[in-house]
């Protein structure tokens, strides 16, 4: 006996339903890791550090840029580049890592903003 159309539809329309809940809670528990490991990442960037060892304990930034330009936080005296990283779920919670640098590329400032 054939699968009459309509609950057919009702399949496919549960399974989409599954997956998409599937999806948000692999979005939810991805974002939950990338934030904990930024925190526990920034707690690891000491003064002094150069850039690439801050990229290597935090990962590649998600912008790079002059101080304060981005988000409106007040730099600290030499900072000449910020590195920036935004919370997985931001700009709805808003939490940016921010990593300021002086003219020889070295940490003078290591900071979270925002919720946490």
């Amino acid at each position: 006996m054939a699968e009459r159309p309509a609950r057919r539809s009702l399949r496919i329309l549960e399974t989409a339903l599954i997956a998409a809940v599937a999806a948000g809670v692999g979005w939810c528990g991805w974002g939950l890791w990338h934030d904990r490991r930024l925190a526990a990442g920034l707690a690891q960037v000491h003064l002094g550090m150069g850039r690439e060892a801050v990229e290597a304990v935090l990962g590649r930034p998600d912008w790079v840029g002059g101080c304060g330009a981005r988000i409106a936080a007040m730099p600290r005296e030499g900072c000449a580049r910020e590195l920036g990283y935004a919370s997985a779920f931001a700009p709805l919670l808003p939490t940016y890592y921010l990593v300021q640098l002086d003219r020889r590329g070295r940490v003078i400032e290591a900071e979270a903003l925002g919720a946490r």
